[in-house]
Protein backbone atom coordinates (compact mmCIF):
# COMPACT_ATOMS: atom_id res chain seq x y z
CA UNK A 1 0.00 0.00 0.00
CA UNK A 2 1.45 3.40 -0.98
CA UNK A 3 1.81 6.25 1.49
CA UNK A 4 -1.02 8.23 -0.10
CA UNK A 5 -3.34 5.18 -0.03
CA UNK A 6 -2.44 4.60 3.60
CA UNK A 7 -3.12 8.24 4.53
CA UNK A 8 -6.41 8.10 2.62
CA UNK A 9 -7.35 4.95 4.52
CA UNK A 10 -6.60 6.62 7.84
CA UNK A 11 -8.62 9.70 6.89
CA UNK A 12 -11.57 7.52 5.87
CA UNK A 13 -11.33 5.54 9.11
CA UNK A 14 -10.50 2.26 7.32
CA UNK A 15 -6.92 2.11 8.61
CA UNK A 16 -5.67 2.80 12.13
CA UNK A 17 -3.28 5.76 12.51
CA UNK A 18 -0.86 3.42 14.32
CA UNK A 19 -0.14 1.71 10.99
CA UNK A 20 0.88 5.04 9.51
CA UNK A 21 2.93 5.86 12.58
CA UNK A 22 4.70 2.53 12.46
CA UNK A 23 5.76 3.14 8.85
CA UNK A 24 7.40 6.51 9.58
CA UNK A 25 8.37 6.42 13.25
CA UNK A 26 12.01 5.37 12.82
CA UNK A 27 12.57 7.90 10.05
CA UNK A 28 11.09 10.78 12.06
CA UNK A 29 13.08 9.75 15.13
CA UNK A 30 16.28 9.70 13.06
CA UNK A 31 15.58 13.22 11.67
CA UNK A 32 14.96 14.57 15.15
CA UNK A 33 17.95 12.82 16.69
CA UNK A 34 20.16 14.34 13.98
CA UNK A 35 18.92 17.76 15.04
CA UNK A 36 18.86 17.49 18.85
CA UNK A 37 21.53 14.79 19.45
CA UNK A 38 19.64 13.42 22.46
CA UNK A 39 17.83 10.08 22.17
CA UNK A 40 15.35 10.68 25.00
CA UNK A 41 14.45 14.10 23.67
CA UNK A 42 14.12 12.71 20.14
CA UNK A 43 11.74 10.02 21.53
CA UNK A 44 9.52 12.66 23.14
CA UNK A 45 9.60 14.86 20.08
CA UNK A 46 8.73 11.92 17.81
CA UNK A 47 5.63 11.30 19.91
CA UNK A 48 4.71 14.97 19.62
CA UNK A 49 5.15 14.90 15.84
CA UNK A 50 2.71 12.01 15.50
CA UNK A 51 0.23 13.56 17.91
CA UNK A 52 0.29 16.75 15.84
CA UNK A 53 0.08 14.81 12.60
CA UNK A 54 -2.92 12.86 13.88
CA UNK A 55 -4.66 16.05 15.06
CA UNK A 56 -3.97 17.85 11.79
CA UNK A 57 -4.31 15.02 9.30
CA UNK A 58 -7.23 16.81 7.67
CA UNK A 59 -4.81 19.61 6.72
CA UNK A 60 -2.55 17.27 4.74
CA UNK A 61 -2.80 17.95 1.02
CA UNK A 62 -1.22 15.25 -1.18
CA UNK A 63 -1.27 17.70 -4.10
CA UNK A 64 1.22 19.94 -2.27
CA UNK A 65 3.66 17.36 -0.88
CA UNK A 66 4.21 13.76 0.03
CA UNK A 67 3.18 12.58 3.49
CA UNK A 68 6.83 12.00 4.32
CA UNK A 69 7.65 15.64 3.48
CA UNK A 70 4.68 16.84 5.51
CA UNK A 71 5.86 14.83 8.54
CA UNK A 72 9.39 16.14 8.07
CA UNK A 73 8.04 19.70 8.11
CA UNK A 74 6.19 19.05 11.38
CA UNK A 75 9.33 17.49 12.89
CA UNK A 76 11.53 20.36 11.72
CA UNK A 77 9.13 23.00 13.07
CA UNK A 78 8.93 21.23 16.42
CA UNK A 79 12.72 21.07 16.70
CA UNK A 80 13.11 24.74 15.75
CA UNK A 81 10.51 25.70 18.38
CA UNK A 82 12.51 23.73 20.93
CA UNK A 83 15.73 25.56 20.00
CA UNK A 84 14.01 28.96 20.10
CA UNK A 85 12.67 28.13 23.56
CA UNK A 86 16.16 27.17 24.74
CA UNK A 87 17.59 30.41 23.42
CA UNK A 88 15.03 32.59 25.18
CA UNK A 89 14.66 30.67 28.41
CA UNK A 90 15.91 33.01 31.14
CA UNK A 91 18.50 31.67 33.51
CA UNK A 92 17.64 32.15 37.15
CA UNK A 93 19.78 34.82 38.80
CA UNK A 94 19.56 32.85 42.06
CA UNK A 95 21.45 29.96 40.47
CA UNK A 96 24.35 32.19 39.34
CA UNK A 97 27.52 32.93 41.23
CA UNK A 98 28.13 36.60 41.94
CA UNK A 99 30.94 36.61 39.37
CA UNK A 100 28.58 35.31 36.67
CA UNK A 101 25.65 37.62 37.43
CA UNK A 102 25.07 40.32 34.84
CA UNK A 103 26.24 43.81 35.63
CA UNK A 104 24.80 47.10 34.53
CA UNK A 105 26.97 48.71 31.87
CA UNK A 106 27.43 52.42 31.58
CA UNK A 107 27.28 54.42 28.33
CA UNK A 108 30.99 53.92 27.62
CA UNK A 109 30.75 50.14 27.95
CA UNK A 110 27.62 49.99 25.81
CA UNK A 111 29.27 52.11 23.11
CA UNK A 112 32.40 49.91 23.13
CA UNK A 113 30.30 46.74 22.89
CA UNK A 114 28.43 48.20 19.91
CA UNK A 115 31.70 49.13 18.22
CA UNK A 116 33.04 45.63 18.84
CA UNK A 117 29.95 44.03 17.25
CA UNK A 118 30.30 46.33 14.26
CA UNK A 119 33.98 45.37 13.82
CA UNK A 120 33.08 41.69 14.11
CA UNK A 121 30.29 41.95 11.50
CA UNK A 122 32.63 43.71 9.08
CA UNK A 123 35.35 41.13 9.61
CA UNK A 124 32.87 38.27 9.08
CA UNK A 125 31.62 39.88 5.84
CA UNK A 126 35.21 40.00 4.57
CA UNK A 127 35.77 36.27 5.12
CA UNK A 128 35.97 34.04 2.07
CA UNK A 129 32.45 32.80 1.23
CA UNK A 130 32.86 29.13 2.20
CA UNK A 131 34.56 30.00 5.50
CA UNK A 132 31.83 32.50 6.34
CA UNK A 133 29.02 30.07 5.48
CA UNK A 134 30.62 27.23 7.50
CA UNK A 135 31.16 29.46 10.53
CA UNK A 136 27.70 31.06 10.47
CA UNK A 137 25.98 27.76 9.75
CA UNK A 138 27.47 26.16 12.83
CA UNK A 139 27.94 29.03 15.30
CA UNK A 140 24.89 31.15 14.52
CA UNK A 141 22.33 28.84 12.97
CA UNK A 142 23.33 25.73 14.93
CA UNK A 143 23.23 23.44 11.92
CA UNK A 144 24.79 19.96 12.13
CA UNK A 145 28.09 19.55 10.29
CA UNK A 146 26.57 17.10 7.79
CA UNK A 147 24.03 19.75 6.74
CA UNK A 148 26.70 22.43 6.43
CA UNK A 149 28.87 20.05 4.41
CA UNK A 150 25.97 19.29 2.08
CA UNK A 151 25.27 23.00 1.58
CA UNK A 152 28.94 23.68 0.86
CA UNK A 153 29.25 20.52 -1.25
CA UNK A 154 32.24 19.25 0.70
CA UNK A 155 33.04 16.70 3.40
CA UNK A 156 32.17 17.27 7.06
CA UNK A 157 35.87 17.41 7.84
CA UNK A 158 36.38 20.18 5.27
CA UNK A 159 33.38 22.11 6.67
CA UNK A 160 34.87 21.92 10.19
CA UNK A 161 38.23 23.02 8.84
CA UNK A 162 36.65 26.00 7.07
CA UNK A 163 34.86 27.11 10.25
CA UNK A 164 38.03 26.79 12.33
CA UNK A 165 40.03 28.67 9.69
CA UNK A 166 37.40 31.43 9.84
CA UNK A 167 37.71 31.62 13.65
CA UNK A 168 41.50 31.78 13.38
CA UNK A 169 41.30 34.53 10.76
CA UNK A 170 38.85 36.54 12.87
CA UNK A 171 41.05 36.24 15.96
CA UNK A 172 44.01 37.56 13.99
CA UNK A 173 42.00 40.50 12.63
CA UNK A 174 40.37 41.43 15.91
Amino acid sequence: MSDSELVGGVMEGKVDFAVLMQRFERRVHRWLYDLVRNAALADEMTECVFLRANDRLDRFDPAKSSFCTWLHTIAHNLAMSYFRQLKHEPESLDAMDEDDAPTVAGPAELYEAKQQRTRLRRAVRKLESMKRRALLGFAVKGKPWRVIAAELRCTERKARYLAMAAVTELREKL
